[in-house]
C-alpha cells in the first residue's frame, strides 16, 4: 500500500509511516482550518494526525476498489 502502518499514543491510533514523509502545502476553505484544530485537541491528537485520520477511511476505500494485479 502506501508505507503505512498503524501506532497508537496514548491509546489513540495514529499513523506512522515507514518511509520518508512529504510536505504539503494545503489551501483549506475559510474556517476548516480551526474546526480541524478544535477537533483535533478533543481527540488529543495533532491537526496533522487529524487530518491523516480523516483520509485513512477515503484511501483504504479507494484501494479497496481497485483491482489486484
Amino acid at each position: 500500500m502506501y508505507g503505512y502502518e498503524p501506532c497508537f499514543v496514548r491509546g489513540t491510533p495514529m499513523i506512522k509511516t515507514t518511509a520518508e514523509s512529504e510536505k504539503v502545502m494545503l489551501r483549506l476553505p475559510d474556517g476548516w482550518r480551526r474546526a480541524l484544530k478544535i477537533a483535533a485537541a478533543m481527540n488529543d491528537r495533532s491537526l496533522n494526525s487529524e487530518i491523516l485520520q480523516r483520509l485513512r477511511p477515503t484511501i483504504d476505500a479507494a484501494d479497496a476498489q481497485r483491482p489486484q494485479s
